[in-house]
């Protein structure tokens, strides 16, 4: 038996449903060293990718990890059977709780509203209008992302105003703004966008339902993800806080080990 967590399932509201453990990504991987002694504790922030068992739609989850004197690949994870607690993950968050809700957590307004209208627009079957708002979003999104990561003034206007969507997302790639996958799926959203503004062919309800779909993943990994992470870390920085003040430890941020992404 592969790794099962229960959670309530958001989408078939299915009660303590077994969710299994599809995918993996380590977020942060710290040590903190204990004063007066050799030892030391191997800091893991993990999110886990589950399946529901009744409806295999998805969830994110959010787990973290403290080992003493050992580091611990997310390969075992993995490969283990039964539930994450055997490894001592201790569970932090996980997201969507309520399906009903369509906006990803932490969405500056400027995104939101055009994601919103997105969603509006599909539940008023208007298809063709989804898909443009959905490209919007997309559009909106990427300048957010231009403004938050970019010293250069010259160069924020220069790719909010002057520059076409496509090179933005190229643009935003090739600085590691986007991951490969995310350039990819925005890039899909933008041509799939192109289509319900351009194209002759009303646009389906398949594909207005697909493409606001995409944004919302999209909008979860760049936003929502980012936030939660935030948000539990204050949590765990306030306990270290309190820790330091007794003088138990003290923390330092290493690289990633050879084994993170195994």
């Amino acid at each position: 038996m592969p790794i099962i967590e229960q959670f309530d399932c958001p989408y078939c509201m299915t009660k303590s449903s077994g969710f299994q453990v599809v995918g993996s990504y380590r977020r942060n991987n710290s040590i903190e060293f204990v004063r007066g002694t050799s030892d030391y504790y191997r800091v893991y922030e993990d999110w886990f990718f589950l399946s529901c068992g009744k409806c295999t739609k998805c969830i994110s989850a959010f787990y973290s990890l403290k080992k003493k004197n050992s580091e611990f690949g997310l390969d075992t994870a993995m490969k283990g059977h039964g539930s994450l607690a055997q490894f001592d993950y201790k569970y932090g968050d996980h997201m969507p709780k309520d399906a009903s809700t369509d906006e990803p957590l932490y969405l500056p307004e400027k995104v939101a509203i055009p994601f919103r209208q997105s969603v509006s627009n599909v539940a008023a079957s208007n298809w063709d209008a989804a898909g443009v708002m959905a490209r919007k979003t997309l559009e909106v999104a990427t300048k957010d992302i231009v403004r938050q990561r970019f010293d250069s003034e010259d160069e924020r206007e220069r790719l909010i105003k002057n520059t076409w969507l496509k090179a933005r997302i190229r643009k935003l790639k090739e600085t590691g703004y986007l991951t490969d996958g995310l350039s990819d799926l925005a890039t899909l959203i933008k041509d799939e966008g192109d289509d319900a503004t351009h194209e002759e062919e009303p646009y389906t309800e398949s594909e207005a339902r697909e493409l606001v779909g995409y944004a919302q993943a999209l909008l979860t990994y760049v936003y929502s993800i980012p936030g939660m992470v935030a948000k539990v870390r204050e949590k765990v920085e306030g306990a270290d806080s309190l820790r330091d003040h007794s003088g138990d430890s003290a923390a330092k941020t290493v690289p990633p080990s050879k084994h993170d992404n195994d």
